[in-house]
């Protein structure tokens, strides 16, 4: 029995929630410092904010919708691992991203609030 438990306490430190996808516990990218910023953001606004994983021409990627319901012409961003805006979506401006029609399969909810 104390061997399973030393086992399975290590399995358990092994994996920090930092850094990984909340689904899956994949390690996505190295530093997402600028995507907590974002979370943050969402969070202190009081709105309803959602942010998959995605890829974008072939290139691992944040789908950023800082207000899921309630907002006029709110903008959904595309951002790579770094932080970087790949594509914007909606906004008054009417935005979209040519090539860039993920299927259910193809993105993962990867937070929430």
């Amino acid at each position: 029995m104390k061997p399973r438990i030393i086992f399975l306490w290590i399995v358990l430190a092994a994996c920090s929630p930092d850094k990984k996808n909340e689904e899956s516990g994949v390690n996505i990218c190295p530093d997402l410092q600028w995507l907590e910023a974002i979370k943050t953001s969402i969070v202190q606004s009081g709105v309803k904010g959602e942010i998959y994983l995605t890829r974008y021409n072939g290139t691992r990627a944040f789908e950023i919708n800082p207000c899921v319901t309630g907002c006029a012409d709110a903008m959904t961003t595309i951002q790579d691992c770094e932080g970087k805006i790949l594509c914007r979506i909606g906004g008054i401006a009417g935005f979209s991203c040519p090539g860039y029609a993920p299927t259910p399969a193809e993105r993962t909810l990867f937070w929430k609030n």
